[in-house]
């Protein structure tokens, strides 16, 4: 009874990121079996609009603060996009680990309500990378309930 339910909380912890998971890294379930390997490319690319963000901000001038305020501010067309180039191992039958390493770049325009220039950003492309498991969860269950009941 404690497995199971420790096994649905920790389901639930992840459901959220599996929109994530999918769209970059393939389905959540193990692929490769035992021992084997693989290399690809993977790329992701996102648009988004950020309304009425509130912007806290600070004028400094010979290293010291002339002015504060806050402002409002909206950021239009906030792409991202992601280059990785990744590797996967399989593990066991029914666990699968992999690791990313690659560019990500980030571009928008800011917009300020208190005046009607759009600024356009260009942020340098930057070092990103990331590593992660896969699991098949109903070969890891029938394996669990194996072992329960031997």
């Amino acid at each position: 009874m404690r497995i199971g339910l420790f096994l649905f909380m920790g389901l639930l912890c992840f459901l959220p990121t599996q929109a994530f998971a999918l769209s970059l890294m393939g389905p959540p379930t193990a692929e490769r079996n035992q021992g084997q390997w693989s290399v690809g490319y993977n790329y992701s690319y996102s648009v988004q609009d950020l309304d009425k963000v509130s912007q806290d901000w600070v004028m400094i001038s010979d290293d010291a603060t002339t002015s504060t305020g806050e402002g409002q501010l909206k950021i239009e067309d906030l792409t991202v996009q992601r280059h990785y180039v990744g590797i996967n191992c399989g593990f066991t039958d029914w666990w699968e680990l992999y690791a990313r390493i690659g560019l990500s770049c980030v571009e928008g325009d800011i917009h300020w309500f208190d005046d009607e220039r759009k600024i356009g950003y260009d942020f340098d492309d930057d070092y990103a990378w990331g590593w992660g498991t896969k699991l098949t969860f109903k070969k890891v269950i029938r394996l669990i309930g194996a072992l329960r009941f031997t």
